[in-house]
């Protein structure tokens, strides 16, 4: 192997490991044709490898393209459940790639340092927020920022991902980007819109069941997530914080 090409990373790949079940036995054909084409809806044609695993503990299924894997990732949470794929545990092993993340801010004096500070609580920011102009060279009050997201084998997609919107002090915004899930955005979870939400979410600690008037816990930065200070009463931001 060409000195150049070793520890090269894996793309568009997950691991399937059997749980512990007695006397289950999954061949490479039941696996592929029942899990990966019958229950996850893919064709041969998507898959690029399928490996199995030593000592009978599972595959790694190597997919053609991040569409693909997308796809996935959602059929995936819908039927991670159901029939022989409740048998198994399942990882991402890939890496994702860069993602552009844009942030829509409703006052245009928010810093750009805060807007990437507060990214960096639920993603890895990978460079410096860079204003988005429209058609006539006029800032529209809008960041993008290059990101990558960090695994969480229990969330959407098998990634962790950022709010939809954006609390800095008095300020809101709205964050963008392609893969994101539609979430409710009182309580974060999927599967209804914030109208129809029934969670009481506290607006003082972002506690679950909490009431405002009665909750006797510290309120937190909006930037850091800390709560030896407010954002609003930092005189420096990215020095308090």
């Amino acid at each position: 192997m060409a000195a150049t090409r070793v520890g090269v990373r894996r793309h568009y790949c997950a691991r399937f490991c059997l749980k512990e079940s007695e006397g289950l036995v999954v061949t490479r054909t039941d696996f592929s044709k029942r899990v990966l084409q019958k229950e996850l809806g893919l064709k041969p044609g998507d898959i690029f490898c399928l490996i199995n695993l030593p000592g009978g503990r599972g595959w790694d299924v190597s997919l053609m393209s991040s569409s693909v894997m997308e796809y996935f990732w959602r059929r995936y949470e819908e039927k991670r459940y159901e029939g022989l794929l409740s048998e198994f545990n399942v990882e991402r092993l890939s890496y994702t790639g860069v993602k552009t993340v844009f942030v829509k801010m409703f006052n245009e004096l928010v810093e750009a340092e805060d807007v990437a500070t507060w990214l960096a609580r639920f993603c890895t920011v990978k460079g410096s927020p860079v204003k988005v102009m429209d058609a006539e060279g006029i800032w529209t009050c809008s960041w993008k920022i290059p990101v990558v997201q960090r695994p969480d084998y229990g969330g959407y997609g098998g990634l962790e991902h950022i709010p939809q919107t954006i609390v800095l002090g008095e300020n809101r915004g709205l964050v963008y980007y392609q893969g994101q899930p539609k979430l409710c955005r009182n309580c974060g979870e999927m599967g209804h819109l914030r109208e129809a939400c029934k969670q009481i979410i506290c607006k003082k600690c972002r506690g679950v069941g909490l009431v405002y008037a009665e909750c006797t816990n510290e309120r937190k930065c909006n930037l850091c997530g800390e709560t030896s200070h407010l954002f609003r009463t930092a005189p420096n931001h990215m020095l308090t914080c």
